[in-house]
């Protein structure tokens, strides 16, 4: 995510990162423990492929092409 945040392309992807984050950490998920656990295991993935889907073809392949860190 990192590398694709840094391409000009890709600008809205930090504002969406945070708000991803704040989402996932928010206070709602330790009031309601049920709905939280619920939510972060079907919601946020979801929305993460989402994210995913919107990353320029370039960007997702060079990620997929990059050889595995040892």
């Amino acid at each position: 995510m990192v590398r694709a945040a840094a391409s000009q392309s890709t600008a809205w992807l930090w504002p969406v990162a945070a708000l991803l984050a704040w989402y996932a950490l928010e206070p709602a998920n330790f009031v309601i423990p049920v709905l939280g656990v619920l939510d972060d295991f079907v919601l946020l993935p979801l929305v993460l492929h989402a994210v995913l889907k919107f990353l320029p073809m370039d960007i997702r392949v060079s990620f997929l092409t990059r050889p595995l860190p040892r």
